[in-house]
């Protein structure tokens, strides 16, 4: 349907429940953390407003079974799933739906209950710290125009749930292949474009290793990145996915190095932070005092089972 049929198309919507995808109010629509919570949410509304959607991002087939209205400037259409399609150009089309949309509120209670699902609360632990409390604490740290590069594990099934991101453009994932070893030199490009805005890198252990080497250009162009390493001794993400399966981990634990002291070996620094107190009081000095840092922070991943 072109844009000039998108007043018919809404007749045959009326009052009903709205979720815009891509919005940002309901956080990442499946693929992340909490995804079964996340997926019943979605199909709580009863027509979802899909604007630029693209299902080749999604690796759960939701889309095909779900109302939806797809607002874009071509066909998304393909095998099961078949949207009601508005296209033309984007802008237009939001601006046109927006002002002539009067949705029906949610219930209350069905809000409640919906917000209650998707919210999750850190996990007590006595070996090491909370994956979720750190990206907590480091959000509260990181100004809001600050720029995070996320690396690939199951840290970023996290972050990619629960990292709240202000203003466009300041946070960085490598979603679809998602290819270990992003998150390090996504950061380094990050800050050579944007020099005098703060950057984080949050890596798990198995891609710190993979790109340790990067920690060379970053003592010689001298970037002020601070690198946070989730160090659990495990390719965690692939240990989960396993066992979940029935299958058992095999091949995915490992011995990490110090990686404070593998950062001071390059010639930057480097500090250990075991508590929560440590790691905001170096991430705090290394932001203001603009010098590149790497922070081993060691977490436990059993917190993983509880919410990939």
């Amino acid at each position: 349907m072109t844009s000039d049929g998108w007043p018919a198309t809404w007749s045959r919507i009326g009052r009903r429940r709205v979720l815009l995808l891509g919005y940002a109010l309901l956080g990442v629509a499946s693929g992340m953390a909490i995804d079964r919570d996340i997926v019943e949410t979605i199909r709580t509304a009863d027509v979802v407003f899909a604007v630029g959607f693209d299902p080749v991002e999604c690796d759960k087939d939701w889309f095909a079974t779900t109302d939806i209205v797809s607002i874009d400037s071509a066909t998304m259409a393909e095998g099961a799933y078949h949207p009601v399609e508005i296209l033309g150009a984007i802008d237009q089309l939001v601006a046109a739906v927006t002002s002539a949309i009067t949705p029906k509120p949610w219930p209350p209670d069905l809000l409640a209950a919906r917000r209650k699902a998707i919210q999750r609360q850190p996990r007590e632990s006595s070996v090491a710290l909370s994956p979720l409390r750190v990206i907590e604490e480091l959000r509260a740290i990181l100004p809001r125009d600050g720029i995070l590069t996320c690396d690939v594990g199951s840290h970023k099934l996290m972050l990619g749930q629960f990292w709240r991101a202000y203003e466009p453009g300041t946070f960085f994932m490598s979603n679809g292949l998602s290819g270990m070893g992003f998150g390090l030199p996504a950061a380094i490009a990050a800050q050579l474009v944007h020099r005098d805005r703060p950057v984080m890198a949050i890596v798990g252990d198995g891609g710190m290793l993979m790109m340790l080497h990067d920690l060379v250009l970053l003592r010689q162009l001298g970037l002020p990145v601070v690198v946070i390493v989730l160090s659990d001794g495990s390719l965690s993400l692939i240990r989960v996915s396993a066992e979940r399966r029935g299958f058992p981990a095999y091949g995915v634990d490992f011995q990490p190095p110090d990686f404070a002291a593998a950062a001071q070996a390059f010639g930057i620094a480097g500090d250990r932070a075991s508590t929560i107190a440590e790691l905001r009081a170096a991430v705090e000095t290394a932001l203001t005092q603009r010098t590149p840092i790497v922070i081993d922070v060691p977490i436990d991943y059993r917190e993983y089972y509880d919410l990939v």
